[in-house]
């Protein structure tokens, strides 16, 4: 999940969730929603790249990477297509 809020982050440069001004806000933010699209922010990220950070952030746990090789793996895809 750090992962992908840093990459998130360098792709943006913009954090990958509404912030609110206090920190249960904040927490309460990330918790109960789902990132804002990176390509919302830069549309130049592709598509593909874009669905592998998104699933880096998912709400849910179990819907996210289940190893960093599999996070390596779904990168080294997006590579393939540039």
């Amino acid at each position: 999940f750090a992962f992908g809020v840093a990459l998130y982050e360098t792709l943006t440069a913009k954090r990958p969730f509404h912030t609110h001004d206090d920190t249960f806000g904040t927490l309460s933010g990330v918790l109960n929603t789902e990132a804002i699209p990176p390509r919302q922010v830069n549309p130049a990220i592709g598509p593909r790249l874009e669905a592998v950070v998104l699933r880096a952030l998912a709400p849910d746990r179990a819907l996210r990477h289940g190893s960093c090789e599999e996070l390596l793996t779904d990168l080294e895809r997006v590579e393939d297509t540039i």
